[in-house]
């Protein structure tokens, strides 16, 4: 006797991330990029290698690789917004494994480089924007600019997604374009992305 099997829809869907999935992962990249924020202004006496270094910022900074590597991964492949153009979803996507690559590096490789510097040299480093810093932040900024912006004016234009959620979009996509550092976009980000997944009418969903 033959056993039942799912439709293929909903096979399909079982495996695929679920709503909450996006939701979590944008909260927890938020929170993550508004404390490495918070630590900025709560540690002003720490020299540079030491912030680089305290367990706030590294802490901080996991927490937002971890989220956003998981939004990178889960944004083209979760039901509910799949009636948002993919191009968008893609090139969201794709910002969000910069912004995870990113925090990363401060993780990894900036408290080193920062030891063999003296403060002077490392205040310079951080604080006066070179090449290298706006060539390494520079995808970040286009790819979240683009398909944040792309999934706010769709989700306006055919009201898949919340206003609100569609004004975040665009204020986040501005905020990671415009600002080198990737935290406060991050932050934005993190937010416009949990509320849009909240908020997205799935393709079954009709509206009168």
């Amino acid at each position: 006797m033959a056993s039942p099997s799912l439709p293929a829809s909903t096979a399909g869907s079982a495996a695929a991330p679920t709503t909450i999935t996006v939701v979590a992962a944008g909260l927890l990249g938020a929170l993550g990029s508004a404390l490495h924020v918070a630590s900025v202004i709560v540690l002003p006496g720490l020299t540079h290698l030491d912030a680089a270094r305290h367990p706030v910022v590294l802490i901080a900074n996991v927490l937002g690789a971890i989220a956003f590597t998981f939004l990178a991964i889960t944004l083209p492949a979760t039901p509910t917004l799949d009636r948002l153009p993919r191009w968008a979803l893609y090139l969201t996507a794709a910002g969000c494994c910069a912004v995870a690559g990113l925090m990363w590096v401060h993780v990894t490789r900036i408290p080193h480089l920062l030891g063999w510097l003296t403060e002077a040299q490392a205040r310079q480093a951080v604080d006066q924007p070179t090449l290298y810093s706006f060539l390494i932040s520079l995808p970040k900024q286009l790819l979240l600019l683009a398909g944040l912006i792309g999934l706010a004016v769709a989700g306006w234009r055919h009201r898949l997604i919340s206003r609100g959620a569609c004004v975040l979009l665009i204020l986040a996509g501005l905020v990671s374009a415009f600002l080198e550092p990737p935290w406060p976009g991050a932050v934005l980000t993190g937010l416009a992305l949990a509320w849009t997944a909240r908020s997205a009418r799935p393709a079954s969903h009709t509206t009168v």
